[in-house]
């Protein structure tokens, strides 16, 4: 059996605050956006940690900036050095979409949970009960003149 590993690719901690701070971002702001804790956008400043795949996508989108300029594989290009053609209005529309998507994948799971949930506990209650799960109609015996 294979181990499969998840390669991180890691953002550039200096590229990561200098575009947050040249959209007049916060750490709580872009964690919000992505649905996470303060404390991960902190940690991926600081560079302790490299977001997962998908938090690297979504925190491009965030930036409004291409993955491979947020890692520091391909050089800046101009649209990301210059903030100021930078539509703000149009962002705050995206970190909206974004914040409203999370909300509902969040209500959503909370419902998949609460159903999985009260499935399991019928189960639990049916087996404790000792009575069986659904009614079975006993076998009718054969005669030997049958």
């Amino acid at each position: 059996m294979s181990s499969r590993k998840h390669k991180f690719r890691k953002v550039s901690p200096r590229i990561l605050r200098e575009r947050r701070l040249a959209l007049g971002l916060s750490q709580r702001d872009v964690a919000h956006a992505l649905g996470l804790t303060e404390t991960s956008v902190t940690q991926w400043e600081s560079g302790k940690h490299a977001p997962s795949n998908n938090n690297l996508t979504a925190l491009a989108r965030v930036l409004c900036m291409p993955e491979d300029e947020l890692t520091g594989e391909r050089p800046l290009s101009a649209e990301t050095l210059v903030p100021a053609r930078f539509d703000l209005p149009r962002f705050l529309g995206h970190l909206d979409a974004l914040i409203s998507t999370a909300e509902q994948v969040r209500s959503d799971l909370r419902s998949l949970t609460k159903g999985y949930q009260d499935a399991k506990d019928a189960r639990m209650k049916a087996k404790k009960s000792g009575k069986p799960k659904t009614k079975r109609k006993a076998k009718k015996k054969k005669t030997p003149t049958e």
